[in-house]
C-alpha cells in the first residue's frame, strides 16, 4: 500500500511490474505533491467478496472507520478520499493503459 494525502494505492506487487508500480507511484506522488508510507496490506476473502487489511494511515489523512470511494483497476485498488477523486481516476486510467 503506497499512501499519500488523500489516497491509498493498494498495489498487488506480484502482478505488476516494477516499472508500472513506479509509473503509477510517481503519478499519484505528483499530482498530491506528497507521499507518506509504503506498508504491507493483506487480502481476505470473505462472504460474496474479498475484504483488504490496511494499516494505519492517518499521516495521509484516513482514520479507522472512514468510509472512502474505492476504484478497483488490474491488480491494484485506489481509494480516495474528498478532493482527490480527479487523481484516482487518473491513477484508474494509467492502470488501465498499462495492461
Amino acid at each position: 500500500m503506497f499512501a499519500f494525502d488523500g489516497l491509498l494505492l493498494v498495489v498487488d506487487l506480484d502482478r505488476i511490474t516494477e516499472e508500472n508500480v513506479v509509473e503509477l507511484a510517481t503519478s499519484a506522488a505528483l499530482d498530491t505533491v506528497s507521499i507518506h508510507r509504503v506498508a504491507n496490506a493483506s487480502l481476505q476473502i470473505t462472504g460474496n467478496g474479498y475484504q483488504v487489511q490496511l494499516p494505519g494511515a492517518a499521516d495521509a489523512g484516513f482514520h479507522v472507520g472512514d468510509r472512502a470511494p474505492c476504484t478497483p483497476a488490474p491488480n491494484l485498488l485506489v481509494i480516495a478520499a474528498d478532493g482527490t477523486e480527479r487523481v484516482a481516476a487518473d491513477i484508474v486510467t494509467i492502470r488501465k493503459e498499462q495492461v
